[in-house]
């Protein structure tokens, strides 16, 4: 029983494995890969383009070191591709055209982008763009360095378990153990403090950037540095940076190969992509929608929503529980974290959540049905919904016979009421009394 537990677990991991490397993007799988020759030869890197094709890109190379090669993202508004891979390039032409501006307009329309830096080569666009997005890599003078790891092999070695600092992002939970070498050639990056910035692998305590003067102060020292950073904007799209070109050459391409395969498949969005199919938020009693039946202050209301998830090849139903729904006018009036209901009877391949009844403030005006479900390394989901609270109408107060608290003032008013005519009634009722035996005489005196 034994054995067959252990082969029953092999399978299963053999079936994920496959699972992840033929994942599909769930955007499009346009991929271009600009390069330069004079800096290092593409050849070395084939395993990597290999791991590409495997996962159904349809890879575009751009070779920059000829002149008259042109760089075209766009044609007209029209993005012609998903996805951009930049090595190092030299010179002013790769400049002039890609400016940071392209980048910046490249991911802000959905593409995404994977940049790669080395310190002897400056690509300045890239340096510009990552700038933007609050990553500062080190200058072209400074390299990482860590006096404490083999100095005759000069490879920088990091273990997941002390450098990884997303483990959304990094799925393998069972090789926290794995050492990744980033070669001789290393660039450690200052990271902004932003939402959008993913910090995914961090310099050991021992590492410092050094450069060629004495005198230079170092860029980063100790954990303070990054080898491995994104940033995923408001539209979803996603950035990577890396620090080292050799961490996907062909030398260290085995030994790497599994954190490798988790930032391919987040950069291009073959996973951790939610998407939201259904919202809706209605009267509990009736079912009545806003437009049926505009709400009012104390109305009993019912928010829910429908979130599914990327595995790879479809979309699943997205499930977790730390989903919360606002009512916010300038500040929340409700935080309620919604549980999971099922699978959506409208959609068999969304999660449904809801609320349950709550009931509106007691405060007229615009108010937000707000849902903003922000974690690192998953798409953003921000839905919100602006909808106007009515006050009560006249004939919509209820009545002082209605307020329990009213039931002593109004007895006391009908209490007055009643003594005041009892009064009137026996004042009224009583004859006049006349005294009996009583003689007058006139004074003459």
């Amino acid at each position: 029983m034994l054995g067959l537990r252990y082969i029953q677990c092999f399978l299963l991991l053999l079936c994920s494995i496959i699972v992840n490397v033929h994942a599909k993007s769930a955007i499009g799988s346009r991929t271009l890969i600009v390069f330069d020759d004079r800096v290092d030869d593409l050849s070395n890197y084939s395993n990597f383009f290999n791991l590409l094709k495997d996962h159904e890109f349809d890879i575009t190379t751009l070779e920059l070191s000829d002149k008259s090669t042109k760089i075209n993202l766009f044609e007209k508004d029209t993005r012609l591709y998903d996805n951009l891979i930049l090595f190092p390039v030299k010179g002013k032409l790769y400049s002039k055209q890609l400016a940071a501006k392209k980048l910046i307009h490249f991911n802000e329309d959905g593409g995404n982008i994977l940049a790669l830096t080395i310190p002897k080569v400056s690509s300045d666009p890239i340096h510009l763009y990552l700038n933007q997005l609050g990553i500062y890599p080190s200058p072209r003078t400074q390299s990482l360095k860590d006096l404490f790891q083999d100095s005759n092999n000069n490879n920088l070695q990091f273990t997941a378990k002390e450098s990884i600092e997303n483990k959304i992002i990094y799925s393998n939970e069972n090789a926290e153990d794995s050492i990744y070498n980033f070669g001789d050639s290393v660039s450690a990056a200052l990271l902004d403090n932003r939402e959008q910035i993913i910090p995914l692998l961090k310099a050991s305590r021992t590492s410092f950037t050094s450069g060629n003067k004495t005198r230079e102060i170092n860029w980063t020292d100790g954990t303070q540095g990054y080898l491995i950073a994104g940033f995923q904007n408001l539209v979803n799209a996603r950035s990577l940076w890396l620090g080292s070109v050799q961490f996907l050459s062909n030398e260290h391409f085995k030994q790497n190969l599994d954190l490798i395969n988790d930032l391919i498949q987040w950069n291009f969005q073959e996973k951790n992509i939610i998407k939201v199919t259904n919202v809706n938020h209605y009267h509990t009693e009736s079912n009545l929608s806003y437009d049926e039946l505009p709400y009012k202050v104390t109305d009993n209301i019912t928010y829910t929503i429908s979130l599914s998830q990327w595995d790879g090849s479809k979309w699943i139903p997205f499930i977790t529980d730390d989903l919360q729904f606002e009512l916010r006018q300038v500040d929340p009036y409700y935080r309620i974290t919604m549980k999971p209901q099922g699978v959506s009877p409208i959609d068999p391949q969304a999660e449904l959540y809801s609320t349950g009844d709550f009931k509106l403030p007691n405060r007229h005006g615009m108010f937000t049905f707000l849902t903003n479900y922000q974690r690192s390394g998953l798409s953003f989901i921000h839905q919100s919904d602006v909808k106007a609270i009515r006050h009560l109408a006249n004939d919509e107060y209820p009545r002082s016979f209605e307020i329990p608290n009213a039931w002593v003032y109004l007895a006391s008013i009908a209490t007055v009421i009643i003594s005041f005519i009892a009064f009137v009634l026996f004042f009224i009722a009583t004859p006049a009394s006349v005294s009996e035996g009583v003689t007058t005489a006139k004074k003459t005196n």
